[in-house]
């Protein structure tokens, strides 16, 4: 395990084999368990699918749902407490839900620049303010999905190693590139909060 922040040009923390080769596998069982649909995008207070802005397919596991891996849960919350006494100093509530997301090669899945901050101006949602992305595949098994980060201008590439995660403000600049070849999946946690202040 490597954990490691970024200076002020470089606003994000870095955690290598964040999971292991079993915990992954133990998560992939859940695609048994939900039926995946096409990401959607804000437009305004709507959402919509924009195929030409995102194109990934998902779902979302409640930590209330009778199928939900309540020790991953539980992992987050401490890995996320950690992260964030240490480095970000956010005020944050428990884990509710994750993402998981599937980009498929037969699809070019992708998905352009955006950040994780809510734009529907729903002043009753709670903010997103820490974002984390776990990457569940070899790169060895696809092509061209690349995860990129724009803090203040400077865009850097993040790790495809599996295992990996990456901790980032939800307002940072994010995205990610075509998938040419094969299939990437990764996890993606919003962690939320009051509003900021």
């Amino acid at each position: 395990m490597f954990l490691q922040k970024g200076n002020l040009r470089h606003p994000w923390v870095r955690w290598g084999n964040f999971l292991s080769e079993d915990q992954i596998e133990d998560l992939a069982e859940l695609k048994n368990s939900y039926e995946p649909f096409y990401g959607k995008v804000f437009r305004g207070t709507e959402l919509v699918e924009e195929e030409d802005n995102r194109k990934a397919k998902i779902f979302f596991v409640n930590r209330t749902d009778s199928t939900s891996p309540e020790w991953f849960f539980k992992y987050l919350e401490e890995c996320i407490c950690s992260v964030n006494r240490d480095f970000f100093h956010f005020d944050l509530y428990p884990l509710d839900s994750f993402q998981y997301t599937q980009y498929f090669g037969e699809d070019k899945g992708f998905y352009n620049w955006h950040w994780d901050l809510f734009a529907n101006g729903d002043v009753q949602q709670a903010q997103r303010k820490l974002s984390i992305v776990i990457q569940l595949s070899d790169p060895e098994d696809y092509e061209g999905g690349e995860l990129y980060l724009n803090t203040c201008g400077n865009v850097e590439q993040v790790p495809k190693e599996k295992g990996f995660a990456c901790f980032f403000p939800s307002w940072t600049l994010h995205q990610v590139l075509p998938v040419k070849k094969g299939f990437r999946e990764t996890i993606v946690v919003w962690v939320t909060g009051p509003d900021w202040r």
